[in-house]
């Protein structure tokens, strides 16, 4: 279940404010994968983090019942820490203390070695991604929150991930943010389409889909600026 009740996002800038979210309201009792469909700027990545507690409204509350993940697959480096000191780091925040199955885990997801003793910061892009989303199907969680659907690399154990991120799939409800209503299966019993600053929850996901598009067939409007 999450609740979110009269949420109100604000962003300071140098010269204003800006009010990403305002006055949000909406219940998913679960039941089913829930799903957040809306435009470039419309608040999606906003809404996410605050359902996982990255970041908090300025305004209003959520509630969510049970262990909610980070994003799947994004993860902050030290660069100056070696990836595998970065894994070390995190499972001691978890509560984690087999820090030795986890990197063993990475290790075969990943098929990496010498990338895992390497400082952070030495490390191409898609490496990195690759170690975050390989460290985020160690852990279970009742939440699994994804912004946007994963791809799964071009390393050799590409197959390896996608059938570990499927199995970890199916214990979770999923909360899912995406700009592409194409990737709103089934499954996802509940569809709230943000647009202009609010959202409205559908509990069909053909009529979302299609409110979505019709929201969209004209330029998405900006946020508006804090009174």
């Amino acid at each position: 279940m999450i609740t979110a009740e009269n949420v109100t996002k604000i962003y300071a800038t140098k010269v204003s404010r800006r009010v990403i979210i305002r006055d949000l309201s909406f219940h998913f009792p679960g039941g089913g994968d829930f799903a957040i469909l809306g435009g470039a700027g419309a608040g999606l990545s906003s809404v996410l983090n605050m359902i996982g507690g990255l970041s908090h409204p300025t305004r209003g509350t959520i509630r969510r019942q049970g262990t909610t993940s980070w994003p799947f697959g994004q993860m902050h480096y030290e660069k100056m820490m070696s990836a595998h000191q970065n894994i070390r780091f995190l499972c001691r925040v978890l509560g984690e203390r087999d820090f030795e199955a986890v990197e063993n885990r990475v290790r075969e997801l990943t098929g990496f070695d010498q990338q895992l003793r390497r400082p952070s910061g030495t490390l191409r892009q898609d490496e990195k991604r690759a170690i975050a989303f390989a460290l985020s199907l160690c852990f279970s969680f009742d939440i699994m929150l994804l912004d946007g659907m994963p791809t799964f690399f071009t390393f050799e154990t590409r197959k390896k991930m996608k059938d570990a991120f499927l199995e970890k799939r199916e214990q979770s409800t999923v909360v899912l943010a995406t700009k592409n209503p194409s990737e709103i299966k089934k499954s996802f019993s509940h569809v709230l389409v943000l647009h202009n600053g609010t959202g409205r929850l559908y509990d069909d996901r053909q009529d979302a889909i299609e409110a979505f598009k019709e929201i969209n067939a004209n330029a998405p409007e900006k946020a508006e600026e804090a009174e």
